[in-house]
């Protein structure tokens, strides 16, 4: 086991999270290309399936994206028929997203991949030791973003 001073450990943290980011960013990639999705995207997707009816602005912060990159992302599901978007029967000048069937089998479809990836990736890691980043990086993220929503 490595020995760190207390600054040398969180700056190896924070580079060791960055890498595994990007390298699982680029795997997800992969994972969602042969159905025609960015993981942006896909993010989008799963996001409004779990949540039918969320509002655009709900949906950025979810997604920790800014609203125009929302109104992007929502126009290209949308135009491929996989979102649809509607005036909020509340307030008028809102949009409310809910996936269409075909949306939702894609969805679905790309998950699956997503996640065998995911636990093809992870299995190098123990069980305990899964649990344990899980739960770390839950706390981490608790504590830099209280306000989110739990995804």
């Amino acid at each position: 086991m490595r020995h760190y001073s207390h600054m040398r450990i969180t700056d190896a943290i924070y580079r060791n999270v960055r890498a595994a980011v990007v390298l699982l960013e680029r795997e997800s990639a992969a994972a969602f290309a042969p159905f025609d999705l960015t993981l942006a995207q896909f993010g989008a997707l799963d996001v409004t399936s779990q949540n039918a009816g969320l509002r655009m602005g709900e949906l950025a912060d979810r997604l920790l994206i800014d609203d125009s990159t929302t109104t992007r992302i929502v126009t290209s599901l949308v135009d491929r028929g996989l979102v649809e978007r509607t005036r909020d029967p509340i307030d008028g000048r809102a949009f409310v997203l809910t996936v269409t069937a075909v949306g939702e089998k894609l969805r679905t479809q790309a998950a699956q991949a997503h996640s065998a990836m995911l636990a093809d990736r992870l299995s190098v890691l123990a069980k305990e030791d899964q649990t344990s980043l899980e739960s770390g990086l839950r706390t981490l993220i608790d504590s830099l973003y209280p306000e989110r929503t739990s995804a």
